[in-house]
């Protein structure tokens, strides 16, 4: 009896450690890794709105969430946010459209001694600065279509886009021939 179960015992302990894992691929990369009790927020090819769920289960050809059963086919987009080069871009030039204001403002006051005021080409340049980068810095694509460039997938423990800590995942595509140290 009490081998039978350390048995059962080895036995589910060896279905955890096996879970199914969604992943997005996009150029042989994951984006994104939904295991499960992640927020899920799709919408389905059939529906208009997004649905915003708990993933609760992963199998072969389907995801279990809190709000309904679906299959992989049935997705059409999935809302993640992932920050591009226009939000690079945007915030250096906001960054540096307030530095330039803030710079003048000292070297008037400070270096100069003289009184606080507005300059026409710094301001301009200020402006323009922030003007264009505030734009680029606050728009992200929150919304990514599934489909030829974005790939979603279950994939199990033998896939070579599976990796059991979510939070330390390796970059890229690991090739199942070459060891991982």
């Amino acid at each position: 009896m009490k081998y039978c179960l350390v048995l059962i015992g080895l036995i589910f302990s060896s279905l955890c450690f096996a879970q199914h894992q969604l992943v997005v691929i996009k150029r042989d990369e994951v984006t994104v890794r939904y295991l499960p009790g992640d927020q899920l927020v799709y919408k389905r090819k059939s529906a208009n709105a997004f649905v915003k769920a708990s993933v609760i289960a992963i199998n072969d050809s389907t995801i279990i969430t809190s709000a309904d059963t679906l299959a992989t086919h049935q997705i059409e987009r999935l809302r993640f946010k992932k920050g591009n080069f226009g939000n690079v871009v945007g915030s250096f030039l906001v960054t540096g459209g307030v530095a330039i204001f803030v710079i003048d403002q000292v070297n008037t006051l400070l270096v100069r001694q003289e009184e606080a005021s507005l300059s026409n080409s710094v301001t301009t340049i200020s402006a323009t600065a922030i003007a264009i980068g505030l734009p680029l810095m606050l728009i992200k694509k929150n919304s990514h279509r599934m489909g030829f460039k974005n790939r979603l997938r279950i994939i199990n423990q033998d896939s070579p886009f599976y990796y059991s800590d979510k939070y330390l995942q390796p970059k890229g595509y690991i090739s199942p021939h070459i060891p991982r140290n």
